[in-house]
């Protein structure tokens, strides 16, 4: 199974997207309470990407196993004994 090489770099622009708009527009209306929260909502952004991609990996290598399975289980069943 090939890496994702791609995650890392949308999980990292997903940050930066966040800790921007904690720049732009929580700290024009909440000031340093704003501030304060960019690193947070980074982090939620960049796990966001993360879980997902997470999840619907470990779905394809469920699918994988799955017919990996059902494949030998086809050959045991053909093969007189």
């Amino acid at each position: 199974m090939r890496g994702k090489t791609m995650v890392p770099t949308v999980a990292g622009l997903f940050e930066l997207l966040m800790r921007a708009f904690a720049g732009i527009v929580l700290v024009t209306h909440l000031g340093f309470a704003g501030a304060s929260m960019a690193n947070p909502l980074a982090w939620i952004g960049s796990v966001f990407v993360l879980v997902n991609v997470y999840f619907r990996t470990m779905k394809k290598i469920r699918q994988q196993e799955d017919r990996q399975a059902a494949k030998k289980a086809a050959e045991t069943a053909q093969d007189p004994i």
